[in-house]
């Protein structure tokens, strides 16, 4: 609220669509929010991990490397498409214009570096087997 005005909030919910429209037109409003939420997000994480009781635990996220999330994990699994599938994906998700989708994607590390980051890659592109891809990931992760 102190960012962006009372807007940003209808009824005690986040306006998402406006926060959306702030976050990825402005880098310096995308990072102070970042700033803001990441050390919280990265105490709960540590917090949630120490309560599970399993071989393996998963974060998702679009940033992983960006916000330095990716500092927390063991491995990490990319999770990766054609650009063009991408961006018609979170059209059709978010509702968004293929404009706004593809400042959103600027705000992402290039998918090419995150692959070469990446300890395993799953290739969601409709020409590879989805489940098996997975499977054989978690596979090899329970295995180490």
């Amino acid at each position: 609220v102190a960012l962006f005005g009372p807007a940003i909030y209808t009824d005690n919910h986040l306006n998402r669509p406006l926060l959306a429209s702030h976050l990825f037109q402005n880098s310096s409003q995308r990072k102070a929010v970042n700033a803001i939420i990441h050390p919280v997000l990265f105490a709960d994480f540590n917090k949630w991990c120490a309560m599970q009781h399993t071989a393996l635990v998963f974060a998702e996220s679009a940033i992983l490397v960006e916000s330095g999330f990716s500092a927390l994990m063991d491995k990490m699994i990319v999770v990766d498409a054609p650009q063009k599938l991408r961006l018609q994906r979170v059209v059709e998700r978010d509702v968004v214009t293929m404009e706004q989708a593809q400042k959103r994607m600027e705000a992402q590390m290039v998918s090419v570096d995150l692959c070469r980051r990446a300890d395993y890659v799953i290739y969601n592109d409709n020409e590879h087997l989805l489940i098996s891809q997975i499977v054989d990931t978690i596979n090899k992760l329970v295995n180490l």
